[in-house]
């Protein structure tokens, strides 16, 4: 789907032959750029209410649930 959608494209794998490797075209670097700086946008307006301690206590926990139950 990204590959039909322009955004990256397949290309030989440099070191097997029976692979192939994915590559970021121009616009999906562009559209890459543009999501990034929507999501940091929205991360700030979300936290903006909450002092430095409260941003790092908060992704600390998040980074905690992403890892899975069994990463302590």
């Amino acid at each position: 789907t990204l590959e039909d959608m322009g955004l990256v494209e397949r290309q030989p794998s440099p070191t097997d032959r029976r692979a192939f490797r994915l590559v970021l075209t121009a616009k999906g670097a562009t559209t890459l750029d543009e999501i990034t700086r929507a999501v940091t946008a929205h991360d700030a307006r979300v936290t903006a209410h909450l002092s430095g301690e409260e941003k790092q206590r908060l992704l600390a926990l998040l980074n905690k649930l992403a890892s899975g139950p069994d990463s302590d």
